[in-house]
């Protein structure tokens, strides 16, 4: 039985979630596997908000991690998830790093144990695309009418969205990392994370490193529909940064790969 770790940053969001957890708990076959989600929240009020029970196929932990003090009061998914990382089960076949407000498609798990087969060793990361709803369209609408991946495609406008930071990787593949790159995770939060303040950009660092790794990367196509909503990461009052921090997080980058000469 293939054990999978779903992680899931976020900040209250909690219609998002509840939509994100029914559609995993739903999945085909999911009793085939053991599935452990991991939630990480900076806001430690919003921990009990949900009743977790309901979700009969999935362990889902809930944890309060605090922020960075240099974000003050904005979010750092990149330093959640790299925490996450170092509390999550360690025996696990596959890390999902998922967002909280994407539907999957129901054969998900199914279609990412077929590619891992009988190997539990293989060095590889699935990369997956999917689909964003037409802007136009009323995103809480769908979240409370819980529809299923198969109903938002069928039921409302869509576009073709290019392969994200929603990837899944194999244990070793993850130890390559680290290993090869000499970095706590795939997320290096403790050196360059607190730059990525606000919702989103850690996810540039995190194709860099995929992209450098040199390491099997499986395209895992229409995998998904992201209900569409505003991009947070543009906007000025959720961003902590500058010309002067920016090119000093570029040169890092360029500096840390050189060094490891991938």
């Amino acid at each position: 039985m293939h054990k999978i770790n779903i992680l899931i940053a976020k900040r209250g969001r909690d219609d998002y979630l509840k939509v994100v957890l029914h559609n995993f708990n739903q999945a085909d076959n999911t009793d085939k596997y053991d599935i452990e989600v991991y939630i990480g929240e900076d806001i430690e009020e919003n921990l009990n908000k949900i009743d977790y029970s309901v979700y009969g196929n999935l362990t889902v932990n809930h944890l309060y991690i605090p922020n960075l003090p240099q974000a003050g009061d904005l979010f750092c998914k990149g330093y959640i998830f790299n925490s996450m990382m170092q509390i999550m089960r360690q025996d696990y076949d596959l890390l999902c790093i998922a967002d909280s407000d994407i539907v999957y498609r129901s054969s998900f798990f199914d279609e990412i144990a077929s590619i891992l087969g009988d190997s539990e060793n293989k060095d590889l990361c699935i990369n997956t695309s999917g689909f964003y709803t037409d802007q136009n369209i009323n995103y809480k609408k769908i979240l409370h009418d819980n529809y299923s991946y198969e109903e938002i495609l069928s039921d409302y406008p869509h576009v073709k969205h290019p392969g994200c930071s929603q990837i899944s990787i194999t244990k070793s593949y993850h130890q390559f990392i680290k290993n090869k790159l000499g970095i706590k995770s795939i997320y290096d939060t403790n050196s360059l994370g607190y730059y990525f303040m606000g919702w989103g950009r850690e996810d540039t660092l995190v194709n860099k490193i995929i992209a450098k790794s040199k390491v099997k990367v499986i395209n895992l196509d229409d995998a998904w529909v992201h209900v569409w909503h505003e991009p947070q990461a543009m906007k000025d009052d959720t961003l902590l940064y500058n010309n002067s921090i920016m090119a000093l997080l570029h040169d890092e980058i360029k500096e840390r790969f050189r060094a490891k000469e991938l």
